[in-house]
């Protein structure tokens, strides 16, 4: 077969095509996490901020009551204001829970991208090594790839791209 021979053009255009492709999932993979990662990042920032005004709200509610206090006016009982006090620490505990599961997906998106990456390196190492060792020619006279499974990782058996 000669190197100018349509079949193996077509074989490299439909190969580059392919290769486009990967890279188009992967650009839209990262474009789906930056977004997660921006969409993470203002809820935390919105729960930072709720938490300091709490903060400052539960500071200045002793302030009035001390104040009341020195100033002969009854304030109200110690058990209201404790359990006022517990319910603001719930909704700081769920607050503090939905941030950690936000990092956690976070961490799992990026352990995923990781080993998705990976595949991808183990692949191309698998398939080279075996192009390498595989004495028949890439492609049969007829311009059909003798090594289909050239295309396919070795490894897993599975086509390369974003798992």
């Amino acid at each position: 077969m000669s190197r100018g021979d349509p079949g193996r053009e077509d074989k490299l255009a439909r190969r580059d095509e392919r290769t486009r492709s990967a890279d188009r999932r992967d650009a839209a993979a990262d474009r789906r996490d930056q977004h997660a990662a921006r969409r993470d990042s203002r809820a935390d920032e919105r729960e930072q901020l709720a938490d300091e005004r709490e903060q400052r709200l539960d500071e200045a509610e002793q302030k009035v009551d001390r104040r009341l206090r020195v100033a002969g006016v009854p304030t109200p009982a110690p058990r209201r204001r404790a359990y006022e006090a517990l319910e603001r620490s719930r909704a700081a505990v769920e607050s503090s829970a939905a941030r950690l599961d936000r990092v956690d997906a976070r961490l799992g998106r990026a352990d995923a991208d990781d080993a998705r990456e990976q595949h991808l390196v183990d692949c191309e190492v698998d398939r080279t090594e075996a192009e390498d060792a595989d004495p028949r020619p890439a492609e049969a006279d007829d311009g059909v790839d003798a090594k289909p499974e050239a295309s396919r990782c070795p490894r897993t058996g599975r086509q390369p791209g974003p798992s």
